[in-house]
């Protein structure tokens, strides 16, 4: 075989677009009776750059999965209506017919990775291996793919030993090395830091300018808004709105659709409202546009000497996003009968012999080596004792090696841990499990029952609560999450956001003085990550500890009431969220960018701008 050029050029007389998919229906065959693409049209002209937005379960992943084949050849439902991929008949073809033309990475990058291959330059060469491709090629791919998704200092290292940002880098890799024409990509960087994030999608943008036609399906509108050609709006299973990305967020963010509208966009639709910007200008897509557009009209007082956000202004924690007064269900000692009857605080009643303070957390000159010499953490001394606690850091820097050592999962290689006064080192899992709750970065990684039920009760059933609080516990739990309707179903067959959301249940039915969350929003929609939010400051108002691993900077600024900064296997920043994101050049380091109310200000010339895009507006000058 012939070496195949990192470019696709379409022939100038195709008259074809490489995808028609015309009035779609599916429903999976678990559940036949929701459709879940209803009445789908589309069309994908060679070297377009489309992307998928929309809330959970509007349909975008199974859209994704027919684009490749998957659907309906893999996932056999009931399927109506005709689709043409390359000049392939989805009715004939096969996923293998269809693997030249279309690479796929999949929603979570870790069903994509094959298990059988102990290195990473191997698990990127397999598909190439067995096509046939010649050795030399291969290797000449595998590095320069490598080295494009910013792993090739990784090429050696075991799979399993990735972090979940860099197992996404590895997966892009796989696919870029196939050389397919159309690349589609759900959730491409939902585990990335955020200029990890801002690297990938520049990587995907440049292969778009290459000429590869691409279909990208992300909660992180505006990581990618600016390169995309076309936004398809998709809500229940349908295509409401479609055209270029100013257009359609404006129009998602005016109807309020339940999606997360980028802060430029927000930023330019309220100048236009408030007419200090022609309503007829497009609105602006990134931090540089919002800003170019704010400097003018900023005062020059307000430039100087605005005072940063205070514990109880815009920006302080512990404040719902939802509506006021939501203390759990009536009858509740706390909100969502948290430290109910049975106990002070303390699963199953289990007050006799208490930790004296089992919500304090301290890691003490704490190094951990992984297998083959990896040094994941290298004395980090840190102690977390109350609120909300994010924890940031680019992919790599230790902060889910953090997380489970927190219950015990992992011992440290030096230094300790407690919990309370508790040594990890010293303490099974299963007894550290009654003061810690871990919920994990991958769900896949924690669910295991058959029912979503059945799932988030286990954990409270074998802390020894008994079967009225288990039920109580439950469901609160299914409640907050927003999962009672999903209750009998099999978590395999959820959405990656919606089996994040019941991993966090399973730890949140616990009841333990201390839980940790890796990476809770990762792939959730607008109402989710306020879902989630809402459940962060419920918790740390009952007087939980509440451990966020997070990349979510918004999220960060909205609930954390401190934030502790990591790199390198230990702690580079500590404070709270204003004394944080004011270090832009310290936070760079470690890939973590300052929220976009941040960025903006700064760009448009303000000395020490609000944390929130809310208070940055009050800054207006319209005189």
């Amino acid at each position: 075989m012939t070496d195949t050029p990192l470019v696709h050029t379409a022939p100038l007389d195709a008259l074809a677009p490489l995808v028609r998919i015309d009035s779609a229906v599916f429903a999976y065959p678990s559940e036949p009776d929701e459709i879940v693409l209803r009445d789908v049209s589309l069309t994908l002209e060679e070297g377009s750059f489309t992307g998928l937005i929309g809330p959970s379960g509007a349909g975008k992943t199974t859209l994704c999965r027919l684009l490749a084949g998957f659907v309906p050849h893999h996932f056999d439902g009931p399927f109506a209506g005709t689709a043409t991929i390359d000049g392939h008949d989805l009715a004939t073809a096969t996923i293998g017919d269809l693997a030249a033309s279309v690479g796929y990475v999949f929603e979570s990058p870790h069903d994509q990775l094959t298990g059988a291959n102990t290195t990473v330059f191997d698990e990127a060469a397999y598909a190439l291996e067995n096509l046939g491709i010649p050795a030399d090629e291969i290797r000449r791919r595998v590095h320069e793919c490598l080295e494009t998704v910013g792993i090739g200092h990784l090429a050696d290292r075991h799979p399993q030993a990735l972090s979940g940002g860099q197992c996404q880098r590895l997966a892009l890799a796989s696919v870029l090395a196939m050389r397919p024409k159309l690349l589609v990509l759900d959730e491409p960087t939902s585990q990335l830091d955020p200029l990890g994030a801002e690297e990938v999608i520049q990587v995907i943008s440049r292969m778009h300018d290459r000429g590869f036609t691409v279909v990208l399906c992300s909660q992180d509108i505006a990581s990618y808004a600016p390169y995309a050609d076309r936004l398809i709006l998709m809500e229940e299973g349908r295509i409401t709105a479609e055209g270029d990305p100013r257009s359609v967020l404006r129009h998602a963010a005016e109807r309020e659709a339940p999606v997360t509208v980028p802060e430029p966009v927000r930023i330019g639709l309220e100048l236009r409202r408030r007419g200090v910007i022609a309503d007829a200008v497009p609105v602006p897509l990134s931090v540089t546009e919002a800003a170019a557009e704010l400097a003018p009209l900023i005062g020059e007082s307000a430039r100087l000497s605005l005072e940063p956000d205070g514990p109880d202004g815009p920006d302080g924690p512990g404040r719902p996003d939802g509506p006021e007064g939501s203390d759990g269900p009536e009858g509740s000692d706390g909100p969502g009968g948290w430290g109910g009857p049975e106990g002070s605080g303390g699963p199953g009643g289990a007050a006799a012999g208490a930790d004296p303070d089992p919500t304090t957390v301290r890691a003490e000159r704490v190094t951990h080596v992984y297998p083959g010499g990896v040094r994941a953490l290298d004395g980090l001394e840190v102690t977390l004792d109350s609120g909300c606690i994010c924890l940031l850091g680019q992919n790599g820097a230790g902060k889910s090696t953090l997380a489970k050592h927190l219950n015990g999962l992992l011992k440290p290689t030096g230094g300790r841990v407690l919990i309370g006064d508790r040594d990890t080192r010293e303490h099974r899992v299963a007894h550290l499990a009654h003061q810690v709750a871990l919920a994990f970065q991958n769900p896949d990684d924690q669910l295991f029952r058959r029912t979503v039920e059945d799932e988030v009760a286990f954990g409270a059933k074998n802390l020894g609560h008994s079967a009225d609080r288990v039920r109580q516990l439950v469901d609160d739990a299914l409640t907050r999450l927003d999962l009672r309707q999903l209750r009998h179903r099999n978590p395999s067959e959820l959405s990656l956001a919606a089996r994040k959301r019941v991993a966090v249940a399973s730890v949140v039915a616990m009841d333990t003085p201390v839980l940790v969350l890796d990476e809770p929003t990762g792939a959730q929609d607008a109402p989710g990550n306020a879902l989630l939010g809402r459940l962060v400051d419920e918790l740390t108002a009952a007087g939980k500890l509440v451990i966020a691993v997070t990349h979510d900077v918004e999220f960060a600024r909205r609930h954390a009431t401190r934030i502790v900064v990591l790199a390198r296997g230990g702690v580079l920043l500590d404070g709270t969220p204003t004394e944080v994101f004011a270090q832009p050049e310290a936070l760079a380091t470690t890939f973590v960018l300052p929220p976009a109310g941040v960025r903006v200000g700064t760009a448009a010339g303000i000395s020490r701008p609000p944390l929130a895009v809310e208070r940055l507006l009050e800054l207006l000058s319209t005189s």
